[in-house]
């Protein structure tokens, strides 16, 4: 969101922006190869069984679900089989996973709350911050920075390899419940500022601090 409406959300100090994003700094070992920050842009990015599934079927006479895992997905998203185990538990069920296979069978289960846990399955959290939607890796100034697409700065700062010192997010509400008043009035006159810069406006940045 850029321009007036922007300006609006962050006069109005509205509780969500409707773009949330952060800018994520890396630490010294992650900042100078693309390789490195890619691989911590990986633990951002929310990551569903869906994401990691070339099929989802469900068997509703013998009560049971059949997921098939894309390993070229799971690569891509460095996602392994102890994450997997770890996402997929089934509180009435058991779960079997074999090579490329997860296999779930329920018990004592009925219609209705078997097509609730059918439509559950796709959208089980597997790994990342479930608030990050897309994380692009970029260059700038001279070292690789991370901008998201979703925020949630307080799970960032403790994310290895993020430098916690510049992170920072343009939700002003978060800012203050993690950094602080301060952060979040910096964060005020930066986002201001930058809305008016982006529209070509130069105002002097004593009128956005007041």
């Amino acid at each position: 969101t850029l321009g007036l409406p922007r300006l609006i959300e962050i006069v109005d100090a509205r509780k969500i922006p409707s773009t949330p994003t952060m800018t994520v700094f890396l630490d010294d070992r992650h900042r100078t190869s693309k390789e490195k920050a890619e691989e911590v842009a990986t633990l951002l990015t929310h990551t569903t069984l869906g994401d990691i599934s070339s099929s989802i079927e469900s068997d509703i006479t013998r009560m049971r679900i059949s997921v098939k895992l894309d390993t070229a997905a799971m690569r891509e998203r460095s996602v392994i089989m102890k994450d997997i185990k770890t996402a997929v538990q089934i509180h009435r069920g058991e779960v079997k996973i074999e090579k490329d296979e997860i296999e779930i069978t329920t018990q004592e289960m009925d219609i209705a709350q078997f097509r609730r846990l059918e439509s559950r399955i796709a959208g089980m959290h597997v790994k990342g911050i479930p608030a990050v939607r897309r994380a692009l890796v970029m260059e700038e100034n001279h070292e690789w920075i991370i901008r998201t697409e979703g925020s949630n700065l307080e799970l960032a700062l403790t994310t290895p390899g993020v430098d916690p010192t510049r992170t920072i997010s343009n939700n002003m509400h978060e800012v203050a419940a993690v950094l602080g008043i301060e952060a979040a009035r910096n964060v005020i006159v930066k986002e201001a500022k930058a809305v008016l810069e982006e529209q070509g406006l130069d105002v002097d940045i004593r009128h956005v601090m007041l």
